[in-house]
């Protein structure tokens, strides 16, 4: 049916329009009455269209606006007056440019959908054709596979994404490289445009976006990559290191480098040499102090707090299991990523001098995030450091290795950890040669 549809040219003033979307085409005239469109829009040529959540355009008011681009390169912007009515006429739009088979991505409410060429794992030798669709932080796709079902990726738990160029039939291409859980994905767009558009959006997607902790860029574990990379360099260069986490860094260098995770997590590499561990200690207390709930939650804090009324230990560590088992999905992950960490510094306390009770002096003010300390928030990240294995179903051998690795790192100094905490032993002859002769000793 026609209706009123403000049309916004991309060269000149807001013009308004009468729109009207029939038999696969989009027509504009100049006002209900006229008969002859100004101009017609084959939806068939149409290759990706974005939905604006909201903008101020040349001081109308807020305006809902949509974008249609086309295989010929042209783009189209429309706007309209309400949230309710872009969403019908961007979902009728959709409705007909996208096949049967992805029909699936017109019920989520997509901020950009269209097609794109892909490959993955599945066939790296041939580009074949999907279709997508970007919804909040989530990269939702129907591909051309028999029996194929809707897949999606979450964009902040991206391992890796790049951009390269190629050559395909004489010409340069550029390809978007997405990696998450080790599943790698190659996709280009039509055009050069429409290739930028899909960058640029799922780049901003990728990002942090708020200062919860959900909304962080996640490692493979769903833990914050700043908390993963702040524990992977201290594990490498500080567990020999006397009263870590007690030592203050420079807090200009800190604040800069917090605001460098908080921009980009992934592009952020900690280097020995650049980068000075008490700064990155400090990057992780504050981090930890800033988000907006605290890690243990405040809904939480009287649970905690009361568990310590239990006097057996085995009850009471019971207890903290459960509340642990209530909080929320990246809460849980990042707190067994951070207690692990406290545990394997502690086991090492003949050297840095940091026991559990030391360590949970440092960090209960963070975790629970109240201006004060007090002798109760202490005891319990005591505990939950003493007790990091029950807590977290830990096996013996999970601890002999742990035993194994801290020895390892903090006798021979060539060790090297990867940003996920990860201890690399293979990278050389030389190093597992050390490690054999660890295990005999």
């Amino acid at each position: 049916m026609p209706t009123d549809l403000s049309f916004i040219s991309l060269l000149t003033d807001c013009n308004k329009r009468w729109c009207t979307l029939e038999s696969g085409f989009l027509s504009y005239y100049e006002n209900d009455k006229t008969t002859t469109p100004s101009g017609m829009i084959d939806i068939n040529e149409v290759i990706c269209l974005v939905v604006h959540k909201s903008d101020f355009f040349l001081n109308r008011g807020d305006i809902f606006t949509f974008e249609i681009y086309l295989i010929s390169e042209r783009v189209f912007l429309f706007g309209v007056e309400t949230a309710y009515s872009q969403r019908k006429w961007t979902w009728a739009i959709a409705k007909h440019f996208v096949p049967p088979v992805a029909e699936c991505l017109l019920e989520r409410d997509c901020d950009l959908i269209g097609q794109l060429y892909y490959k993955d794992c599945h066939n790296l030798d041939q580009w074949r054709k999907g279709w997508f669709a970007i919804e909040k932080s989530s990269l939702y796709f129907c591909l051309e596979m028999e029996n194929a079902e809707e897949d999606s990726i979450y964009l902040r738990r991206l391992q890796e994404l790049t951009i390269s160029s190629m050559m395909q039939n004489g010409e340069k291409i550029d390809v978007l490289l997405l990696v998450e859980k080790g599943r790698t994905l190659y996709i280009h767009g039509h055009t050069k445009l429409d290739f930028m558009v899909w960058y640029t959006a799922i780049e901003k997607a990728a990002g942090t976006d708020g200062n919860a902790l959900q909304d962080q860029q996640l490692s493979k574990n769903d833990v914050p990559i700043v908390v993963n990379s702040c524990i992977a360099f201290v594990t490498q260069y500080g567990l020999g290191s006397k009263q870590i986490y007690l030592k203050n860094g420079d807090s200009s260098n800190v604040a800069e480098l917090l605001e460098s995770f908080r921009k980009d997590a992934r592009s952020v590499k900690l280097r020995a040499g650049k980068h000075q561990l008490e700064d990155v200690t400090d990057v992780l207390k504050s981090f930890l102090s800033q988000i907006d709930d605290a890690l243990l939650t405040k809904e939480l804090y009287p649970f905690w707090i009361s568990a310590l009324d239990t006097q057996n230990e085995k009850e009471r560590v019971r207890k903290y299991g459960a509340f642990i088992r209530t909080l929320p999905p990246v809460n849980r992950a990042t707190l067994a990523a951070l207690i692990e960490h406290l545990y394997r510094v502690q086991k090492c306390s003949e050297i840095n001098h940091m026991n559990p009770h030391n360590l949970a002096m440092v960090f209960s003010s963070c975790l629970f995030q109240t201006k004060g300390q007090t002798s109760e928030e202490v005891n319990v990240i005591e505990d939950l450091i003493k007790n990091y294995v029950q807590l977290f179903d830990i096996n013996e051998d999970q601890v002999k290795q742990m035993d194994i690795e801290n020895s390892f790192i903090t006798r021979w100094k060539d060790t090297q950890v990867s940003d996920s905490g990860e201890i690399l032993l293979d990278r050389e002859k030389k190093v597992q040669r050390k490690l054999k002769r660890l295990l005999v000793d």
